[in-house]
Formats: structure tokens, sequence, C-alpha cells
């Protein structure tokens, strides 16, 4: 599983069109993370002459952190790269909302 996440958070999103980021407000609240992809051909295994027909996927990241401030800390260290400003906030506001959220922990 760790081989898929990093082939994910390193190689796929990156090769999505504008990426920027994954939107940081994709936690269920209790620390577990869901991502949809709307293409299977992000991934460098697939060869674009077997695709006959763009699929999606659905990514659902179940971590061990307790909320929503520790599972984006937990997976911003394994290499998550979350977009600057979601929902007209900045980067910094969610930053903070972590850090405030891992300190009263």
């Amino acid at each position: 599983m760790y081989s898929f996440l990093d082939m994910l958070m390193n190689l796929a999103l990156p090769r999505t069109r504008d990426f920027q980021g994954v939107n940081a407000y994709s936690f269920d609240g209790k620390g577990n993370y869901i991502l949809g992809l709307l293409e299977q051909s992000v991934f460098p295994e697939i060869r674009f002459e077997n695709i006959d027909k763009e699929r999606g996927m659905d990514v659902c990241i179940m971590t061990t952190a307790k909320n929503e401030a520790e599972g984006q800390k937990l997976l911003s260290l394994l290499g998550m790269s979350f977009k600057d400003s979601v929902g007209g906030r900045s980067a910094s506001s969610v930053k903070k909302k972590v850090h405030n959220s891992l300190k009263h922990s």
C-alpha cells in the first residue's frame, strides 16, 4: 500500500492537468482522506493503447489519525501536496487550523 501511496503522491497526482495540490477539506472528520481521480491514465503503468475508455477511481486513504488536523499533518509529512488556497482560504489559515488542533490534542 505504501508503494501505491508513494506513486499516487509523487507520480500520478503531479501528472494531473493543472495540478496545484489536493483539497485540504476532503477529510471525513476522523483523519481519513477521500480523493477522486477522473482518469486512470495519470498512472505511468497504464498504456494509452490499452485504454478503451476513460475510467476514474475513488481513493480512500485510511490513517491512524484521530481528526482532520492530525490526518493532514500525517499526509503532509508523507509528501501529500495540499492546495495553497482552498475555498477562498489561504494556506496560512489552513496551517493555523492544523497547528491549533494539534496543540489542543
